[in-house]
């Protein structure tokens, strides 16, 4: 009960005009509450492309410099059957 009272009393901005939601019809506290679940989708999915990035970019890294391994290692094989 207390957390609708809470917010009964929010407010909120909408093309710079403040609106107190306790004012709002029962339609338009249901599109604000579907506003706010979307912002909270959007934080959580720019949250989520932080990780994948980060997580994409060490695998490029890792892979990266494996192949570089790889090349080094088979350029000193081939160094020492020309030097046989």
């Amino acid at each position: 009960m207390e957390q609708q009272n809470q917010q009964q009393d929010l407010s909120f901005t909408l093309n710079g005009k403040d609106y107190k939601y306790s004012e709002c019809t029962e339609e338009q506290q249901q599109i604000v509450q579907q506003l706010n679940d979307l912002q909270n989708q959007i934080a959580e999915l720019d949250f989520k492309y932080t990780q994948v990035s980060g997580a994409k970019n060490h695998f490029t890294d890792l892979l990266s410099k494996s192949i570089e391994d790889s090349s080094s290692d088979k350029s000193k094989e081939n160094n020492k059957e020309s030097d046989s």
